[in-house]
């Protein structure tokens, strides 16, 4: 019997595909919330999970870890914001729903530009 492998999507390419149909201001919601969601609220939490840890042995391994994930989260709500407003201005000036093919470009984009934010 064959294995079916379920392909990874991160929260960018979601907001992508999430998108594609629809009015110029879906875009704009789904990456104003992802950035809400990622650069806002889990930022937020991590750095209180922090802020209520003992200064013991288990301080740096939790800062190591978990400053990690916040910066990363962070990354990803940029992300999401900037394609989901570059898509929205795509979709308002073009008038016309976006293929597939140009779905993945801003994608892929937007992950490049996500990286090398920092």
């Amino acid at each position: 019997m064959a294995r079916r492998y379920r392909r990874s999507s991160s929260p960018v390419s979601d907001v992508a595909a999430s998108s594609r149909r629809g009015p110029w201001w879906k875009p704009l919601a789904i990456g104003v919330f992802a950035f809400l969601l990622f650069g806002v609220v889990y930022p937020l939490i991590v750095l209180h999970l922090l802020a209520d840890a003992d200064a013991g042995i288990l301080r740096p391994v939790l800062d190591q870890v978990l400053g990690r994930q916040w910066h990363r989260a962070f990354l990803i709500g940029t992300a999401c914001l900037l394609l989901g407003a570059g898509l929205s201005a795509w979709k308002y000036w073009r008038q016309e729903a976006l293929s597939h093919g140009q779905l993945q470009d801003a994608s892929f984009l937007s992950r490049l530009l996500a990286r090398f934010m920092t």
